[in-house]
Formats: C-alpha cells, sequence, structure tokens
C-alpha cells in the first residue's frame, strides 16, 4: 500500500467489483419480480368461463387441467424447474383425486411441497401469489362423476311432505370411507346430503346441504349414489322418485 493512499477507502476496482454485483443481485430479483408479474397478468386471463359446483362450494371452480396449465406458466416464470412443477402436480392430482379442492387446502400444499423440494421461501411466495387471483377450487374429477339425471318429466316427491308418501327403505348402505387426510389430522366431521332416489331406487342428483371439508362430502355423496341401494318410496302403491335427507357423523374411534 502506498504511504498516501487511504487504509479505510475500497480501491476502484473492488467498488467496481461490488457495485456490479449489487446491479446484478437487483437486476436479477427485479427480472424474477417482473417474471412472475407477467405469469400473473397471463394466468389471469380468461376467468370469466368457469363451470359452476353447485353440489359442494356453489361457486366457479377450476378444472384440473386448467390448474395444471396455470401451475406449469407460473413455475415456469419465476424459476422453477419443470421436474419440481410435475412431480407437485403428481403428488396433487394422487392426493385430490375425485375431490374440489378448496383455495386454502391446495395453497398450504403447493407451500409444503415447494418447500419440500427446498425452493427459497420468497420464490414460493411469489409463485403461491401469481396464482391467488385463481383463488377457486380445483375440481380432479368429482363433478364428473356426480349422477345427474334430468328430472323435468318426473315428479320427485319430498319425503315428510306429502301425505301417504311411504319413504324409501334402505337395502346396502355401507358406510362412507374415511378420508386418509382426514384420519392423518385426526379430523371429524358432519355432513348432510340431499339426493333423489329414483323408481328403481338408485340415487341421483345429490347435493351437500352441510359440507365438512377434509374429502368427507365427496367421499360421502359418492358411497350414497354409487353402493346404496333403495327399495323405491310408494305412493298409492307405485314406486315414484322421491327426495331426501341423508346426515353422516364422521368419528374416530
Amino acid at each position: 500500500m502506498n504511504s498516501g493512499e487511504n487504509p479505510g477507502k475500497i480501491p476502484n476496482f473492488q467498488r467496481n467489483s461490488i457495485v456490479g454485483g449489487n446491479m446484478r443481485l437487483l437486476f436479477a430479483r427485479a427480472s424474477l419480480a417482473a417474471a412472475c408479474f407477467v405469469c400473473l397478468t397471463a394466468i389471469g386471463a380468461g376467468q370469466g368461463d368457469r363451470p359452476i359446483d353447485s353440489v359442494i362450494t356453489q361457486q366457479p371452480v377450476q378444472r384440473f387441467g386448467d390448474f395444471e396449465r396455470a401451475v406449469q406458466i407460473a413455475a415456469s416464470r419465476c424459476g422453477i424447474s419443470p421436474e419440481i412443477s410435475e412431480a407437485i402436480l403428481q403428488q396433487f392430482a394422487q392426493k385430490y383425486s375425485m375431490r374440489v379442492a378448496p383455495y386454502t387446502e391446495w395453497r398450504a400444499f403447493l407451500l409444503e411441497s415447494l418447500y419440500s423440494h427446498e425452493i427459497p421461501y420468497p420464490v414460493a411466495r411469489d409463485f403461491i401469489r401469481s396464482l391467488a387471483d385463481r383463488g377457486l377450487p380445483v375440481d380432479n374429477g368429482f363433478l364428473d362423476a356426480v349422477r345427474v339425471v334430468d328430472l323435468e318429466d318426473k315428479s320427485v316427491h319430498e319425503v315428510g311432505k306429502v301425505p301417504g308418501l311411504i319413504p324409501p327403505k334402505a337395502i346396502s348402505r355401507p358406510l362412507p370411507p374415511y378420508p386418509a387426510e382426514a384420519s392423518a389430522a385426526r379430523v371429524e366431521g358432519v355432513v348432510r346430503l340431499k339426493c333423489v332416489v329414483l323408481e328403481d331406487g338408485t340415487v341421483a342428483n345429490c347435493k351437500v346441504e352441510r359440507p365438512a371439508g377434509w374429502g368427507f362430502d365427496e367421499s360421502a355423496l359418492l358411497t350414497v349414489q354409487d353402493k346404496w341401494k333403495f327399495e323405491p318410496a310408494r305412493l298409492e302403491g307405485a314406486p315414484v322418485a322421491s327426495r331426501m335427507g341423508f346426515e353422516f357423523s364422521l368419528r374416530l374411534y
């Protein structure tokens, strides 16, 4: 060091290196933020034409295919590798098969999955934010599995409200499977359904009047419509379609 140099002063070449490094870091962060903003804008397009879930949530939903594309776009724009996004989507598809997953559930799942793949918090945060305007439930096959029958030409009699109506009598009614996620979290719930029992004793057009979440609603509904069998309601000796309620108290023992 020359005697005239200030020992506390950073040499020009080091200063330039530090400034350049800081500028590159700021540019990288700005690029990531801009990318995620672009992602948010792109993903937010086309929100007006969504199918309505009239069975559980009574609100618009996004199909799994749309959700899958949105996640892939968000991952690409936010610097998350295709391998990681594909692994997360496969886990999602398995966990939420035949489910309508609410926003709170799928958001928590994505965050946990990103952390498990060692994605830094700022990137995970921006990724989730880029999907936030799609804060809709994700239907992964459940709504397509709900049995809907056209009842326009049928008289459907409300059980308990029609004089002389003999209610349906259950022949077979297995209990709904306890959802694995609810069991692992030690969660219990009560589900109330209203369904139509047709003249042939099968069940259709179910709706959830009291949802419990955690997969309880889907489990109860699919069990009733697919596995329950009735002697149909009768009015003046003839089988008729009837509407009645079912309640399930799902408890851990």
